[in-house]
């Protein structure tokens, strides 16, 4: 018998571990200081899906986009600490992000809420069908050039907002 059907066949280990996990949470809940270790977090999300045909990030920027069948979003978390200090974390489906895209953002929510760089963490999804925000191979057709500037300048926009939002709902 495998691990993994052991696992799943077996109730009475699979009881028992939810069980073990249920009393080590009870267990270290009840030994926490409320009073003094209150964090507040603050949530966010925008909708992120070009409104026009763009290359699509995973496929070596030779495909256009053709429609869509659900929107792509960012999301950010702001977590706030017993101390004041505020971490966000902020992620989108997208296959990645650039340096220079990652600090204008930094730049201006220090410049908004004096969060330095090192309280921001960007992830993405690295989804293969959304949208590419460079052009790393400089080849695309100039009509897809131009469309990619400006949804990476709305981009920037909707960044900004929703880290914004989420540490504003703190």
């Amino acid at each position: 018998m495998s691990i993994k059907q052991n696992i799943h066949t077996d109730p009475n280990k699979f009881i028992m571990r939810h069980l073990i996990f249920i009393f080590v949470f009870l267990f270290l809940y009840n030994t926490v200081d409320t009073e003094a270790s209150e964090w507040k977090t603050g949530v966010a999300s925008v909708v992120i899906t070009p409104e026009e045909s763009l290359m699509m990030a995973g496929y070596g920027f030779g495909t256009p986009s053709e429609g869509k069948i659900h929107d792509l979003y960012a999301k950010a978390l702001a977590i706030e600490g017993p101390d004041g200090n505020k971490v966000v974390i902020v992620t989108a489906d997208l296959l990645g992000l650039t340096k220079e895209f990652s600090t204008t953002i930094s730049q201006e929510i220090y410049n908004r809420f004096g969060l330095p760089r090192k309280s921001l963490l960007f992830n993405t999804s690295h989804t293969h069908s959304g949208p590419g925000i460079s052009n790393p191979f400089k080849s695309i057709p100039e009509e897809f050039a131009t469309k990619l500037d400006v949804y990476v300048q709305l981009l920037k926009k909707k960044y900004i907002s929703v880290i914004s939002q989420a540490i504003n709902n703190i």
